[in-house]
């Protein structure tokens, strides 16, 4: 179990914490559009599966025919979540997220009730 933590960045903070941090960034991430939520998906899939859909898609996805089936079949996997993050959207303060992208600043909004500051690394 120990050698998977390294593909888990939240793995030190507290289980109650999970939805407060997830929600305030999946929202800094996702308001833009869909493909940068599948673009996210593949590198958070990459990274908790260690390296496992490089391989697979480098390995047995080289059709083109192959390769829409894979994203199709992706993309209707993820258009759940996709709607679950547009809720979170709805209520977030996107002016305080979009003055983090620009500012570089720490800034608080406010998520279901909960005041969450937002960081930029």
């Amino acid at each position: 179990m120990l050698p998977f933590l390294r593909y888990q960045p939240m793995a030190q903070v507290p289980f109650s914490h999970h939805h407060v941090i997830v929600s305030s960034r999946l929202s800094m991430v996702f308001y833009p559009s869909l493909i940068h939520f599948l673009w996210f998906s593949l590198y958070y899939y990459d990274r908790h599966f260690g390296r496992f859909l490089e391989f697979f898609f480098y390995h047995f996805l080289r059709t083109i025919f192959i390769r829409f089936l894979s994203f199709l079949l992706f993309y209707l996997s993820c258009i759940p979540f996709y709607f679950y993050f547009f809720f979170i959207l709805l209520e977030c303060d996107l002016c305080s997220i979009l003055l983090l992208h620009l500012g570089r600043t720490q800034l608080y909004t406010e998520i279901f009730g909960h005041r969450v500051r937002l960081r930029v690394k």
